[in-house]
């Protein structure tokens, strides 16, 4: 009775698809057809719609397949449950569901039974808002009609009750997914952070890594046939990867409305639409979708198919915008399992014989061969080392080696409020007093050694840690409270009574000074608030930069935000937040806007990147990065010259030099003993390379965010009355600053559950606001601002096993 077992569902324009965007960005679809066939609005009313016929009693196996060129659609058949039998190829265990949602690319097989009374009942595929939704006039649908039934219209309505969800799908043979059952127990682990590049011409573009993919003008197969042996050999730069062979591979996604495929199937350890991992059976398929601003998808698979593979969107603008990267999958056993046809040397063989001309090709404007085996020493291509790719191998035991205090076996948990401080700084501070302790400035050897020191090489160090471009970019003062003081007063002279302040209820070191700056110059204060996250939770708090662009005026003028909370622990999106402040208020007229970035809670858990973020100011404490108790500021050498006047004394004459900004100098011993921090944060990679470093540090402290937030949003917990202060979500977007309340019928002041800590002894966690004053005092519900909340804050030489100790006491005060 079925034509077709075949349900395509694509979207439709009237356009065709090159020139259907605006900016890049792709105009609505009139309709979805559904096989080919759909209404739209306004269509005839005799517009033919596809039509399923069936035979009452019979079951009937469907292929539903999307071909979206952008939205995802909701699919179900009225009054009819469908048995999911099958996900991209790949057989799961039967899953009864009323209404499934698929996503560009991906394919469902169902099998439904025709055991409803014979009619017409509808087919629908909803789109979500980048289409058109709905169903008037028998939009985005198509008829299911049982033998015996009239031709026309069904006039059922949908009554969904069991939709499916991914998590729920389970792989029918193999189930478990390939490493350890852990987050980072793979042998491979990537990260993939998406952005949009705002400052693209002619309009914006998509990055992953900081990269946007363009495609190749030689076949990434055919560069590796012709000799390239590493990723870094692979043209164009930067959106190449090289997997080695044989090796379970860990590839996270932070929500990104992002539907990747590739030629594995691999198994989905945390889908989108869920906030745990399954190890144990999780739906093994080609293609996934990453979910939306507040999702996280990750995914594991074997490297065991040689060769370079795409990984990108699904959605066809955004491939076209540079979303996708290229595995280079086992390139030593690419050749051998590619073998080069004999034919290929039929092409040309007289000149075979004499030359390789007939592959001789124009790169980067330079003769270059590209015949198996004969390409020049010479061949042009270099790679700047910048993958995000690590290899699981961070070394926790060699790390704390470096700091004596854990020796103690005491465990560190308030990190955020000061960290350890490795041997190699109290060896410098040692070695300066000792050797080079001296007034700055003298033509005598031990003098030129001590200003060496403390006034090139600590900023110079200092400066890597920010990806600074000079060390003249780079200030030093006691604190960053202190730091970021003195330069609101070395900008008070630029700035005009209405210039507009926006600044966050968090960290008072880059709230107070902006405070008092408006209120000596009459500039006025805007305040961009964290909102919840989570229905039930009033106090998962986050920044959203969609309710800080309104805030934006013609008369922004500083603009003054955290990259990461000290209480929320939630990383903000410095790129993104910077690109699209800066892109309103220059629609908005804004003639000068300047921004500082708070990275004192980003700095111990992340690499700064100031030149990457377009920022004008950034402030770190070295304190809190396992260094001396001092901070360091970043200040753009343009904004340098041209926005802050000197603090120092009036005959130096520094005006081009952070060293105006430095009034009365930092302790030289201590600003020396800051490159032991960042020599010990070099050490921890083979290649001496902080960007790998920081990959390293943030995938181990997943491992120890996963534990403790899972226990604190367990069903027990939150019906405990255990709320988490900031985002559920375990990704890494999420540092192990975690920071919790005990509400409800029987709540637990914050000091209480630090007490039992205290009592117990070995270990130290704090309560209180944490100098993030207001953001605890807007809390809403409100709580009392002196008990503030208890924050349990870990960093990298922080261990599992401490992890649960913590988890162990904590059951026990919650017990009570």
């Amino acid at each position: 009775m079925v034509q077709s077992t075949i349900l395509t569902l694509s979207d439709w324009y009237h356009e065709p698809a090159k020139t259907s965007s605006v900016n890049g960005v792709p105009l609505k679809p009139y309709s979805t057809l559904i096989n080919g066939k759909g209404r739209y609005t306004g269509s005839p009313a005799n517009t033919s719609l596809a039509v399923v016929n069936v035979k009452k009693g019979t079951r009937y196996r469907f292929r539903i397949i999307s071909m979206s060129c952008d939205p995802n659609f909701t699919f179900s058949i009225d009054q009819h449950n469908m048995t999911i039998i099958e996900a991209d190829g790949e057989n799961t265990t039967p899953l009864v569901v009323d209404q499934l949602q698929i996503f560009a690319g991906q394919r469902y097989s169902v099998v439904i039974t025709a055991n409803q009374p014979v009619g017409n009942y509808w087919i629908r595929a909803n789109p979500d808002p980048r289409g058109v939704p709905g169903f008037d006039g028998g939009r985005n649908s198509a008829i299911f009609r049982y033998l015996g039934a009239s031709n026309s219209d069904p006039t059922t309505n949908s009554t969904v009750t069991n939709p499916m969800k991914e998590s729920n799908l389970h792989p029918l043979e193999n189930p478990a997914a390939p490493g350890q059952p852990h987050v980072g127990g793979a042998d491979v682990v990537l990260l993939l952070q998406m952005a949009v590049d705002f400052t693209a011409v002619p309009f914006p573009v998509f990055q992953l890594n900081n990269v946007s993919f363009v495609p190749p003008n030689v076949p990434a197969l055919l560069q590796i046939l012709s000799g390239a042996q590493t990723a870094q050999d692979l043209l164009p730069h930067g959106s190449y990867y090289e997997l080695p062979r044989n090796k379970v591979v860990e590839l996270t996604i932070p929500g990104t409305a992002f539907e990747l495929g590739g030629p594995h199937s691999f198994s989905v350890v945390r889908s989108a639409d869920s906030n745990t991992y399954n190890w144990k059976n999780p739906v093994r398929r080609d293609t996934v979708s990453t979910g939306f601003a507040d999702g996280n998808t990750t995914i594991r698979f074997v490297t065991d198919n040689a060769g370079p593979w795409f990984l990108h969107c699904h959605i066809d603008w955004h491939l076209e915008l540079g979303l996708a990267i290229v595995f280079a999958e086992d390139i030593p056993h690419t050749k051998a399992e590619n073998p080069t046809p004999a034919a290929w040397n039929k092409l040309c063989p007289s000149i075979f014989e004499t030359w390789d001309a007939c592959s001789v090709f124009l790169f980067n404007g330079q003769n270059a061969h590209l015949i198996p085996g004969r390409i020049p020493a010479t061949f042009p291509w270099s790679y700047p080392s910048s993958l995000s790719t690590i290899m699981s191998n961070f070394d926790i035991a060699k790390a704390r080696a470096n700091f004596p205090a854990l020796n103690s076996g005491y465990i560190f948990a308030d990190n955020a409020g000061g960290s350890q401080v490795t041997q190699s700084v109290v060896d410098r501070i040692s070695d300066y007093l000792i050797n080079t302790n001296v007034q700055l400035g003298a033509d005598y050897s031990v003098s030129i050694e001590s200003t060496r020191r403390s006034m090139v090489e600590a900023p110079t160090e200092a400066a890597k840690l920010f990806n600074a471009k000079s060390p003249s970019e780079i200030v030093f003062s006691h604190s960053s409270t202190m730091n970021l003081d003195n330069l609101s007063r070395a900008l008070e002279s630029d700035i005009k009574p209405g210039d507009e302040f926006i600044i966050t209820t968090e960290h008072e070191a880059n709230v107070g000074p902006w405070k008092k700056l408006a209120a000596r110059t009459g500039a006025v204060l805007k305040v961009w608030k964290a909102t919840p996250t989570v229905a039930d939770n009033p106090y998962s708090l986050k920044l959203k930069i969609k309710e800080l662009l309104p805030l934006v005026t013609s008369k922004t003028r500083i603009v003054a935000f955290t990259a990461c909370s000290n209480i929320l622990g939630s990383i903000v999106p410095v790129k993104e937040v910077v690109a699209a402040v800066r892109a309103d208020a220059e629609q908005k007229g804004a003639p000068k806007v300047e921004i500082s970035v708070d990275c004192v809670a980003y700095s111990p858990h992340r690499l700064v990147n100031v030149q990457d973020w377009n920022v004008d100011f950034a402030v770190l404490s070295f304190y809190k990065v396992y260094g001396p108790h001092i901070s360091a500021l970043y200040v753009r050498s343009a904004t340098l010259e041209k926005s802050t006047k000197s603090l120092v004394h009036h005959f130096l004459k520094l005006d081009h030099t952070s060293y105006k900004l430095q009034p009365g100098g930092p302790g030289y011993e201590v600003a020396y003993a800051t490159t032991g921090a960042v020599d010990y944060l070099l050490s921890l990679t083979s290649h001496r390379d902080l960007t790998k470093t920081f990959d390293g540090i943030a995938e181990h402290e997943q491992t120890l965010v996963a534990p403790l937030l899972e226990f604190l949003t367990a069903p027990a917990q939150r019906e405990r009355g255990v709320r988490v202060v900031g985002e559920e979500e375990v990704n890494l977007s999420r540092v192990p600053t975690i920071s919790f309340l005990v509400v409800g019928q029987k709540p637990i002041k914050s000091k209480d559950v630090v007490k039992v800590f205290d009592q117990k002894g070995g270990i130290g966690i704090r309560y209180g606001h944490f100098y993030a004053y207001s953001l605890v005092d807007e809390f809403s519900p409100k709580v009392d601002i002196d008990d503030g909340v208890v924050r349990i804050s870990l960093v990298h030489y922080n261990t599992v096993e401490e992890v649960e100790r913590i988890i162990a006491i904590l059951k026990e005060v919650l017990a009570e």
